[in-house]
């Protein structure tokens, strides 16, 4: 299941990392998310991954394949 996740992100370009942090804030009942550093680094990433642009395209297709629920 990861690879299909993460083949099917790399279709886009996109970080499964990138689509793993912003999945949840898609559904209107979420209000924040809590993502988990160990360094400094990490959160930087964490963050650019957070702000990376995604496609809606990329929702369609995971969900096309069944790989999240829509």
């Amino acid at each position: 299941r990861v690879e299909a996740l993460r083949s099917t992100c790399a279709e886009f370009d996109v970080p499964l990392a990138a689509a793993a942090i912003q999945y949840p804030i898609r559904h209107p009942a979420v209000t924040a998310i809590v993502i988990g550093a160990k360094t400094a680094a990490q959160v930087y990433q964490n963050v650019d991954w957070f702000n990376t642009p995604l496609p809606k395209a990329l929702w369609a297709r995971l969900a096309e394949r069944g790989l999240i629920a829509e």
